[in-house]
Formats: C-alpha cells, structure tokens, sequence
C-alpha cells in the first residue's frame, strides 16, 4: 500500500544519506495525530540506527511526525457566530516547510482550500522541497468541501497503486464496484465469490457464529475471513 511504500522510500533516503554521508532532514504530516502515529509506526525500525549513525558523525538528520495544520503554520480557531470552526496562520506569513529536505503528506484528500492555497503559494515561488502527497481521489472531500483540490498539484507527475494489497479476491472485488458505481450485491453469492450479505445485523450474527462454530469443530481455517460493517463497534 502506499503508507509501506512511503516508508520504505524514507528509509531509502536515509540509506543514502549514510553513504553520501550528508545531513538530511524529513517530514511526515497527516492530517490528525492518530494518523500521525500510526504513519510513525510503519516507519521500519532500521531508520533509527542509520539516524544515530549520521547524528553520531555530525551530520545532524531527522525524521519527523507532524500534523499537516502544525506543518503549515496553521492554528484551528472557533467562531463564536457559526459556533464553526477555521485555520488561520500562527505567524505572520506562513512558512512552506522550511528547512526540510523532502516532504511526504498523507491522506491528500483531507487537504482544505486553505491548506491548497499555501502548497501553491509555495510551488509559485519555488520554495517546495521535492514533496510526496498522498491520497484516494475516491475518498470523501474535506469538510464543506465539494471536491479535494490537492490533487490538481500534482496531476502532471503521479504514480496510480492499482493492486489492492489488504484484501485481494472477493471483497476486492466487491469494493472495487462499490467504488465505480452505486451497486448493491444481492443473495449469497457474488460473481461465483463467498460473499454473503445480510440486511439484518443480528441474522449476519447468528450465521457468523454458526458457521464459526462449524469449522471450528471440523478443524477448518478461518482466519481468513472478514467481517465488513459500518463501524468497529458493531464488528466488537
């Protein structure tokens, strides 16, 4: 997926740095701190020694985890009226990461007008460093938002993922007509698949259990099976 292949191109760049023995600096945004972590927690854990090896010769490197607002220069006020909520910038021209050597944002679809307006600004006037932005043009647009404007900054240089890695097969499969189209599977078969769905939660609970039961006592294996709902409280 693309958050592997981020990563490993972080680590690819730290790779070089060690062996051209040059500082390098990097920085990781997303648009909330949980995705913040989670992005930190990919990064694979032999960037940490090659980091103490440049730190150690003097070559002052890093990589670092922000969200894209605290990147930007941008605070989030209230407004006491709409009782909405905005981005404004906390200093009096908003800096284009500087300082960084290579940027990498994720989750590109979450990016406002304003944030757009600051990335453009910045690509105007040359003051980008070589940036990755990543994001599904098929994911919601921000908030208020009738489309997902980040993606027109880099139409003319993109790379597409069309391998779907977490769950090839059916529900690939399924997801991927989901995705062009508004359809619905009905009955207990797909295209020749297993998969089954259900408008009642608790008939989908009943069969589940039975079926689980079943192969376990037949000594099956079902860890490959997936359970797909609205939120993870009804999976839990």
């Amino acid at each position: 997926g693309k958050t592997f292949l981020a990563m490993q191109f972080v680590l690819s760049m730290l790779e070089k740095a060690v062996e051209n023995q040059e500082p390098v600096r990097i920085l990781v945004t997303a648009p909330t701190h949980t995705a913040k972590r989670v992005l930190k927690s990919k990064l694979p854990d032999k960037a940490e020694s090659l980091l103490f090896e440049l730190n150690r010769a003097g070559l002052k490197s890093e990589v670092a985890f922000m969200t894209t607002a605290a990147a930007l220069s941008l605070r989030l006020e209230n407004d006491l009226e709409s009782g909405g909520s905005f981005l404004v910038s906390s200093i009096g021209s908003p800096r284009i990461f500087n300082g960084w050597n290579f940027v990498v944002i994720d989750e590109g679809s979450l990016l406002n007008r304003r944030m757009v307006k600051i990335l453009k600004a910045g690509l105007k006037l040359k003051q980008l460093p070589p940036t990755l932005l990543m994001g599904d043009k098929a994911q919601l647009p921000p908030v208020r938002e009738s489309v997902s404007e980040c993606f027109e900054l880099c139409k003319d240089s993109t790379i597409t993922l069309t391998q779907q890695m977490r769950n090839p097969g059916p529900i690939e499969s399924l997801a991927n007509k989901a995705r062009e189209t508004v359809y619905y599977p009905v009955g207990n078969d797909h295209d020749g698949e297993q998969v089954f769905v259900y408008n009642s939660q608790d008939e989908l609970v009943e069969t589940a259990k039975k079926a689980f039961a079943e192969a376990h006592a037949s000594g099956k294996d079902f860890s490959t099976w997936a359970y797909l709902s609205f939120t993870n409280a009804q999976v839990k």
